[in-house]
């Protein structure tokens, strides 16, 4: 693996007890945190990397929704 490819690599930790989940380059992906088992979603976007919990399946939808919007939001300012 490249150093070039390394560098653009993202931490994504858990928004419930902090543990790594895992150390990648994604778009977005889901993962259960190995710590405590909390189910969360990782987006990355430019550089920007948001993490929620995704346990709550009636409130997942509408956030997810709003942190594309806010994703989208930053792109256009970076």
């Amino acid at each position: 693996m490249s150093r070039k490819s390394r560098s653009k690599k993202h931490c994504v930790c858990c928004p419930a007890c902090g543990s790594i989940v895992f150390k990648g380059t994604i778009t977005e992906s889901e993962h259960i945190c190995p710590n405590c088992h909390t189910s969360i979603a990782a987006l990355v976007k430019d550089g920007v990397v948001v993490v929620y919990d995704t346990s709550d399946e009636g409130r997942e939808e509408s956030t997810a929704h709003r942190l594309y919007a806010y994703l989208d939001s930053l792109s256009g300012t970076m």
